[in-house]
């Protein structure tokens, strides 16, 4: 809950015999929304920089991984097509930051009072800029993608050549086919 301070000023008038006037409050409300603020990121230069686009890390990916990224990277280029990684290793902050702009997104998008306006706007840019989906609550904090064991990409190959060379020749799988289809995990 936000602690606000309310200050009310009335003027008195004197009836010169030392007594005061009084008013009397016939109605008063304070409206704030009841849905809290995003919480600050912390002032992590490697999650600063993911919260500034720059969203795409294999350096931190566990051995596992980077041995599959690179034989899917060297398949897909050998087939002709090119690969498009979108995500791989993530801060644990950095997730947590997704998975709140997710749920405070879903609180507010049906949202029209105007005390939530404000704050309505600001999670609603934030979930357009991390290209969040309705259909897709962000992983917790010490998901796949915060441990290095998952890679979101997609190919400019057929989805089923694709696939094929992620599962058969590379060990990965999309453990989430309908609602995730561009993650995968090592098998």
């Amino acid at each position: 809950m936000v602690h606000q301070h309310v200050q009310f000023v009335f003027t008195v008038q004197q009836d010169g015999y030392g007594d005061q006037t009084q008013g009397e409050v016939l109605g008063f409300g304070l409206r704030t929304c009841d849905v809290a603020p995003l919480q600050p990121l912390p002032n992590d230069p490697l999650v600063q920089s993911f919260e500034a686009g720059n969203t795409v890390d294999t350096a931190d990916l566990q051995p596992n991984m980077q041995s599959a990224l690179n034989c899917v990277q060297t398949a897909v280029t050998n087939a002709g097509g090119t690969l498009m990684v979108n995500s791989a290793y993530r801060p644990s902050a950095y997730q947590s930051h997704l998975r709140e702009v997710w749920d405070k997104w879903s609180l507010l998008r049906d949202r029209r009072e105007t005390e939530c306006q404000d704050l309505r706007n600001q999670v609603q840019a934030e979930f357009n800029k991390h290209g969040l989906l309705l259909t897709q609550r962000p992983a917790s904090a010490n998901g796949p993608h915060t441990q290095g064991l998952a890679i979101d990409m997609q190919s400019s190959l057929p989805l089923q050549q694709f696939l094929n060379i992620c599962i058969n020749n590379c060990g990965l799988y999309r453990p989430l086919p309908t609602t995730d289809p561009v993650h995968f995990v090592h098998q």
